[in-house]
């Protein structure tokens, strides 16, 4: 579970410290193949077996104390990597065959307490590796009340976030319990704490918590997340969500009432292990490097990453989209949902084919007015990121050279434009070029542009003219532009030849 800031426990001190226990199942379990008699060795999980068979079982025994009597206990699977079917005891408790979200089930009914009891976890693989990976573990809740679900709607130009509670229990008169929801800017000390106390009035409610009168936003370019508890009896739950609003106009996605333009990538790692990380650190790696690419988007064809990608993915301000079938879709929005990084709709955006991406390709999916973003097959480990980054970010000079080979005799002559897919509109930019040689003597140079930018992915900033007489060819030149900062900068080659 996660930990809310020190400054919240104390108002949880009435929780008993066995409120909400859990039971680690790591550790070996012993496994058999459909071909064998009985079960055939030993593999340690979390993790993958060393062998492959048609259907696959998984057996483990596990003490549950006798004062778990008045508990719920549920069984909890974070990344099974094939379908499940669950035995506790030899009594069949349920099954599962999504392997994009964790499986859980109910298994109070079949445990016995104060004793010994066999888990068998069986089913038919359906990938090319069979385990399990992430938490394992019993949770026991309250029997008289606990936390089924809570999922959070913020809605930023409300002033409130929505938050949606499930609850179940046997007590006859869920009244008596308190309910209560805490909300604060997460790692901010400073910042304030929203306590808000609600009555109990039936098992489903829809609270409007008030999120104060100044809100920080998320988006690609400031990341903001906040987080929220919910106490109900002796129940906690907690998560970490971002103030940010999405709606869509025909093919274009709105943030924050905005225009989201998308420069995407299909995710393509083969992971050593065989299977998608559970823990942050790989996911950091990967979405640092795309972010520094100058991408705000991660789409994944083939499968749904698990909750530290998307824990890492909120952080860095970068958006995934999982492209899974409708069935999975349901229980992905249901699970990860409250992460803003999760991109719930993916407009038609434009997909390039070709494996060979170039930067001239990527230039000119920025000048496409038409288009609301793109999305490329792979970024090649060859790519350097901060290269990228001056042709595909969210701001980005645009040159259109009439040709690459040039005489002496010619006029180089080249309109220009700006691909603005920031948070809003620009309201002074200034605009410079220069020409240099290779060894950066710089032949001529100007003021192309000084003016406001709209947000917005075609905005002319002018022509660039410049008679190539005096150059001395054969010679390779390059073109700079350079926007107000020097943060944001493009370059273009071009040659100069004998007449």
């Amino acid at each position: 579970m996660k930990q809310l800031l020190v400054v919240l426990l104390s108002l949880f001190a009435f929780i008993p410290s066995d409120a909400q226990e859990t039971i680690s199942l790591s550790g070996f379990w012993e496994y058999s193949l459909a071909d064998s008699a009985g079960y055939a060795g030993e593999v340690t999980l979390p993790g993958v077996l060393p062998v492959k068979g048609d259907r696959i079982s998984l057996r483990h025994s596990v003490y549950v104390p006798g004062t778990w009597d008045r508990k719920r206990i549920f069984l909890y699977l974070e990344r099974p990597l094939f379908e499940t079917n669950v035995y506790v005891n030899g009594y069949q408790v349920g099954g599962d065959s999504i392997l994009s979200v964790p499986h859980r089930f109910d298994i109070t009914k079949a445990l016995k307490l104060g004793t010994r009891n066999t888990i068998v976890v069986s089913g038919r693989p359906k990938g090319h590796v069979v385990g399990i990976t992430g938490l394992m573990e019993l949770r026991s809740h309250d029997e008289d009340l606990h936390i089924r679900r809570v999922r959070v709607y913020p809605q930023p130009y409300q002033n409130i976030v929505q938050v949606e509670t499930q609850l179940e229990g046997s007590y006859y008169d869920l009244s008596y319990y308190p309910l209560q929801v805490l909300m604060q800017r997460a790692n901010v000390d400073s910042a304030a704490v929203t306590m808000v106390n609600y009555e109990i009035e039936n098992r489903h409610m829809i609270l409007n918590v008030p999120a104060g009168k100044k809100i920080d936003l998320w988006d690609e370019f400031t990341p903001n997340l906040y987080q929220i508890g919910v106490s109900a009896g002796y129940e906690y739950y907690e998560t970490t969500f971002g103030m940010r609003e999405l709606a869509r106009e025909g093919e274009q996605l709105l943030i924050n009432r905005r225009p989201l333009y998308l420069r995407g990538v299909v995710e393509r790692h083969t992971f050593s292990e065989g299977y998608p990380p559970t823990d942050e650190r790989p996911w950091q790696t990967i979405f640092q490097r795309y972010k520094d690419c100058g991408l705000n988007l991660v789409y994944f064809a083939d499968y749904c990453p698990t909750d530290a990608a998307f824990t890492a993915a909120d952080k860095l301000g970068l958006m995934l989209y999982p492209a899974d079938s409708l069935p999975m879709r349901e229980r992905i929005l249901d699970t990860y949902g409250d992460h803003p990084s999760l991109l719930p709709v993916l407009p038609h955006v434009q997909r390039v084919a070709e494996q060979k991406v170039c930067k001239e390709r990527i230039e000119a999916l920025l000048a496409d007015s038409l288009s609301p973003g793109f999305l490329l097959p792979c970024i090649p480990d060859s790519i350097v990121a901060s290269k990228m980054h001056q042709y595909c970010s969210a701001l980005v000079p645009l040159a259109h050279l009439s040709q690459k080979e040039y005489t002496s005799a010619d006029t180089l002559r080249a309109s220009v434009e700006c691909y603005n897919a920031l948070y809003g509109d620009i309201r002074k930019v200034q605009a410079t070029y220069f020409i240099s040689n290779e060894n950066h003597d710089v032949l001529a140079s100007g003021l192309l542009y000084t003016g406001g930018v709209p947000l917005g992915p075609s905005n002319p900033l002018g022509e660039i003219v410049v008679p190539l007489e005096k150059v001395v060819a054969p010679q390779r030149l390059t073109l700079t532009i350079v926007l107000s900062g020097n943060k944001y900068v493009n370059q273009w080659d071009f040659m100069v030849k004998n007449k």
